[in-house]
């Protein structure tokens, strides 16, 4: 089997959120003891940069701008995603790929589950494919 549960919530502290009880969907690929990976890197970084974004929709920007709000009121420590998004990778710029949330967008939680379906969680995918990343890419890694 590829999932499980934990029997007790959130067992090593990390305040998992939604579903204290869930646990990675595979445990022997999904691991980073050392903690190098950079595919999940600068997600907060990239929600504020959102919250400012015109090519954003209002709504987006808005709950953004809100949770800004609730940390400087101390009500909480991190931006969320807003309700239904995903801060979706660009194709070709996946975190399997190394690239960390600087490459990513908001996106419908179930076009972003149904493109991985599609494309082997970004497996498929050339580097770059998308195009988007061109120029904010000069200098690194393509």
């Amino acid at each position: 089997a590829e999932s499980g549960q934990y029997i007790s919530p959130d067992p090593i502290g990390l305040d998992g959120g939604f579903g204290p009880y869930s646990y990675v969907h595979n445990p022997l690929e999904w691991v980073d003891p050392l903690g190098l990976s950079t595919g999940r890197a600068g997600k907060q970084a990239r929600l504020k940069e959102l919250a400012n974004d015109p090519k954003q929709p209002s709504h987006v920007r808005g709950w953004i701008k809100q949770e800004q709000n609730s940390i400087a009121r101390g009500q909480r420590t991190n931006i969320r995603n807003p309700p239904g998004y995903q801060l979706a990778h660009w194709r070709g710029y996946e975190s399997a790929k190394g690239y960390g949330y600087e490459y990513s967008d908001p996106q419908h939680t179930d076009l972003h589950k149904r493109q991985h379906k599609y494309d082997g969680r970004g497996k498929k995918n050339k580097p770059g494919a998308s195009g988007k990343g061109k120029k904010a890419c000069k200098g690194k890694k393509q």
